[in-house]
């Protein structure tokens, strides 16, 4: 196998994939069973959820057949004009349900708002929760400055079985490679 030289989309796109995948809190909420898995998936190694669950890839949420959730990583870059030893990271994660398996045992804590009704939370928007709280508590290695949420943003998609909530981050990595140093 060929070594890649150090490369910032793909090093930002793993390290959110390992942070993800070993989060406590994400695995709870995600409750994954593997039933469809297509790789070797062990319960006790977090990251065999990766390319099982956790996907570093933007494929599209419409091709998904499985009733599994699906957790999609993505990464834009853009060189730093005022900073070339720097580039900018947009990481996209999606997180895709099946509506059978939207309802959750999570609520939140607004005591003071539970007398209005309803205090749980759907499943999407639990993992979507705790993937923000995961990807904020890392300590940075190679970013610069901390990782921020940038968008939210939840919907039904074409294929009637699923529903995705879209989160966006903005980060600065550092530029070793060719690009433009």
């Amino acid at each position: 196998m060929k070594p890649i030289e150090y490369d910032p989309a793909i090093v930002t796109k793993n390290r959110i994939c390992a942070i993800i995948a070993q989060s406590d809190s994400v695995r709870a909420a995600l409750n994954y069973k593997g039933i469809d898995a297509k790789y070797d998936y062990d319960p006790e190694d977090p990251l065999s959820l990766v390319w099982n669950c956790i996907i570093p890839a933007l494929k599209d949420p419409d091709t998904i057949t499985t009733a599994d959730p699906q957790i999609l990583v993505g990464i834009r870059t853009q060189d730093n004009e005022n900073d070339p030893r720097t580039v900018w990271c947009l990481v996209t994660v999606v997180v895709v349900i099946n509506y059978s398996d939207l309802r959750s045992d999570y609520q939140y804590r607004r005591e003071d708002l539970m007398y209005e009704g309803i205090s749980d939370t759907s499943k999407p928007d639990a993992i979507a929760h705790y993937i923000v709280e995961a990807l904020a508590s890392d300590e940075s290695k190679s970013w610069i400055g901390d990782i921020k949420l940038v968008d939210r943003d939840e919907g039904s998609l074409n294929n009637s079985m699923h529903y995705a909530v879209t989160l966006q981050f903005e980060v600065r990595d550092i530029n070793i490679g060719n690009r433009g140093v």
